[in-house]
């Protein structure tokens, strides 16, 4: 490699690349580990500028069950 290409600007081609390869990377990133949620991109002028990602915690199959005591509904004098 000559040492002119190292300090030469790169093409608008190889930036929106190198702009979609990191906005790919932190997309995958976001959905890495997501049991329940959403991963959203928000775009300005075609470009990935946000990536909101939404997590949730499903409480339909608990995973540890809780021994509470019982409450009583009597009234105690």
């Amino acid at each position: 490699m000559r040492a002119a290409e190292v300090n030469e600007p790169k093409g608008r081609g190889e930036v929106i690349n190198e702009h979609l390869a990191v906005a790919m990377r932190e997309v995958l990133r976001a959905i890495r580990d997501l049991d329940y949620g959403s991963v959203e991109m928000v775009v300005h002028n075609s470009r990935v500028v946000q990536i909101e990602r939404k997590q949730k915690l499903r409480l339909d199959k608990p995973r540890i069950r809780l021994n509470a005591p019982k409450m009583s509904t009597e009234l105690s004098d």
